[in-house]
């Protein structure tokens, strides 16, 4: 395995947790009177992101562009995440 498919991978894995994170989030009730909603929360997770996605680049000394994991690959993560918790 070459060390593009290894950081794919763990980008992978790092996108679950991610989509984890936001359904709980989306899951959580809100008290009366909050003017952001989730959104604080989202950022935060995002930026985790963002930050994991960055250091398994650097760890592996590799660029994953959008030819090698798309938005695309990102949503089936995504709806399997929200299948499989619903």
């Amino acid at each position: 395995m070459t060390d593009l498919e290894k950081a794919i991978e763990e980008i992978k894995e790092t996108y679950k947790i991610y989509f984890s994170r936001c359904k709980e989030i989306e899951d959580d009730k809100m008290p009366v009177g909050v003017m952001d909603g989730h959104n604080s929360e989202y950022k935060v997770a995002s930026n985790i992101l963002y930050e994991k996605v960055k250091e398994i680049e650097k760890k592996y000394i590799v660029k994953v562009t959008d030819k090698e994991f798309s938005i695309f690959e990102a949503y089936k993560i995504k709806k399997e995440i929200y299948e499989e918790i619903s």
